[in-house]
Order: C-alpha cells, then sequence, then structure tokens
C-alpha cells in the first residue's frame, strides 16, 4: 500500500479513497488490456499479475467510504448491503454474460479485451463520485 500512497501523492498532491479507487482502476485496466494484446505467456503473466493486483487494490477503499458514508450504528448494515450489491450485480450475472458475449465473439481474446474495457467505465465512475463529494463539501 506504501507504493500506491507514493504514487497518488505524486499525482495528485494529497490521497483521498475516490482518488485511490479511480486511479487504481484506471492503471489496473490499462496493465490488464495491454496483458491480453501479449502473444508471450511470461509477457501476459507479469502484465495481467499488476493489472489485478491495482484492481483488487480498490477493496479497501470501497470499505472505508462504505463506512463512512453513515452513521456508526449503520456500519454493519452498510457492509452488509456493499457485499450483496457486489455479489448480486457482479458475481451472478456475469458468468451467464461473459458465455453469451463469447458466443457471439467466439474469441477469447477479443472478449477478454470487451471485458476488460469495462474497468475504465468503472474509472469514470469513481471520478464522478470524487466530483460529486467535492461539490457537497
Amino acid at each position: 500500500m506504501i507504493f500506491y500512497h507514493v504514487l497518488f501523492l505524486f499525482f495528485f498532491g494529497s490521497l483521498s479513497s475516490w482518488q485511490l479507487l479511480s486511479g487504481a482502476t484506471f492503471l489496473g485496466a490499462i496493465f490488464c488490456l495491454i496483458a491480453f494484446c501479449f502473444r508471450s505467456l511470461s509477457g501476459f503473466i507479469v502484465l495481467f499479475s499488476i493489472g489485478e493486483l491495482l484492481i483488487f487494490a480498490t477493496q479497501a477503499p470501497v470499505n472505508y467510504v462504505s463506512l463512512h458514508c453513515v452513521k456508526p450504528i449503520l456500519r454493519v448494515l452498510s457492509m452488509a448491503i456493499s457485499t450483496v450489491s457486489i455479489h448480486i450485480f457482479g458475481d451472478v450475472p456475469s458468468s451467464p454474460l461473459v458465455g453469451i458475449l463469447q458466443d457471439h465473439i467466439n474469441d477469447w481474446r477479443k472478449t477478454a479485451l470487451c471485458l476488460t474495457s469495462i474497468f475504465f467505465l468503472a474509472t469514470i465512475i469513481w471520478f464522478i463520485g470524487k466530483w460529486h463529494t467535492t461539490m457537497q463539501l
């Protein structure tokens, strides 16, 4: 986490959870996208590992935001709703949707590139969250 802290202090001057979310998601998307363009297995493994590390590094800031956007008495409920939402909107529909996309495209590399591009949409959503919280202050 020190790497992320130094990286975001360098780019943004101060670190907030929204900046960490948007930056890590964007960098992770770039690394994953480049990894799927590689033909060599070793290049793919290195770049995809870095990309996944950055993507999964967003879990702590998501939990932080979920815990600190509600009153202390509602924090347990906030975490429960966050976890259930992640599974309902992510894990449950993703397998059938990936299968449908793969059936139409019939190329795993193109399917993976399409799915990785969704991380750029997530980056935009995190930036909107940063902008929205700045406007409320």
